[in-house]
């Protein structure tokens, strides 16, 4: 990413219903699911250390990369 490329979010609703079928549906442990929801919702790229959460996000076409 380039310098200005990040965003901060500073509160969102999220809907619990919506993110546990995400959990369940990825498989992922709850921070992670809230980093791919708030990604979806926001339409964010996601740069995480952990393979699965690169996974469930570039599946979604969110992945900015790996660190």
């Amino acid at each position: 990413l380039e310098d200005g490329q990040f965003r901060q979010i500073v509160s969102m609703t999220i809907d619990p219903v919506s993110l546990a079928r995400l959990r369940v549906e990825t498989g992922l442990k709850m921070p992670d699911t809230l980093v791919l929801a708030t990604a979806i919702w926001h339409d964010a790229a996601v740069l995480a250390f952990d393979a699965r959460l690169r996974a469930a996000a570039a599946s979604r076409g969110l992945l900015a990369g790996s660190i």
